[in-house]
């Protein structure tokens, strides 16, 4: 039942820094991808995208659990549709990739874009409300998808926010979206935490 999916997403988004970081993150976002998907379709958005912008609201940028739930949006984002056995996914650290591995290995090409796509018409239906630091990521990253199905939502949803980033004094954006591109963190900086941490990753 669309409900049910749209209780369970709504509850993990809440309690996600209860979670071990690594498998049981990575299981739980994807249990929840479905529900997602409903947040953001006819007949359930009027009542259910308010629902999660003041639930996302309450919490601010640096909640653990929302720093935490998207950038397991992120990741999911990143992996390629067709590539569900590759070694390593680029800009992912490749403990993250073994865990996505694990759970994705049956998933098609389809089976992923389907996927994908409830994901980002979620991000979309939020718009820059929740702090941009948090949203804007996971569909930029999508824009490199090779499935015009996934970039084409992924592109619609930033040139949306794009007017509203603020790229002058969102700090937290900013570091976030450096810290992104970055494969390693730069010397001196190994320790930052926060939107300045920078995990190792494959190119």
């Amino acid at each position: 039942e669309p409900l049910e999916q749209i209780e369970l997403a709504l509850y993990a988004l809440e309690h996600f820094s209860e979670l071990h970081t690594g498998a049981d993150r990575v299981v739980v976002f994807l249990a929840c991808i479905r529900g997602l998907g409903h947040i953001a379709g006819e007949g359930w958005r009027k009542d259910q995208v308010p629902r999660c912008l003041a639930l996302l609201a309450s919490r601010g940028a640096e909640d653990v659990g929302l720093v935490a739930f998207f950038k397991a949006a992120t990741e999911f984002l990143l992996i390629p549709c067709g590539s569900a056995e590759a070694a390593s996914v680029g800009g992912m650290p490749s403990a993250s990739w073994a865990f996505w591995k694990a759970r994705l290995k049956s998933k098609t090409a389809a089976d992923m874009i389907a996927l994908k796509t409830s994901v980002l018409k979620w991000l979309g239906s939020l718009g820059a409300d929740p702090p941009a630091s948090l949203v804007y990521l996971p569909s930029m990253v999508a824009v490199v998808e090779n499935y015009d199905a996934v970039c084409t939502i992924g592109e619609s949803n930033c040139k949306r926010m794009d007017p509203e980033l603020d790229l002058n004094d969102d700090a937290a954006l900013l570091g976030r979206l450096i810290c992104a591109t970055l494969t390693s963190a730069p010397v001196g900086h190994e320790d930052a935490t926060g939107s300045l941490r920078v995990e190792p990753k494959a190119n």
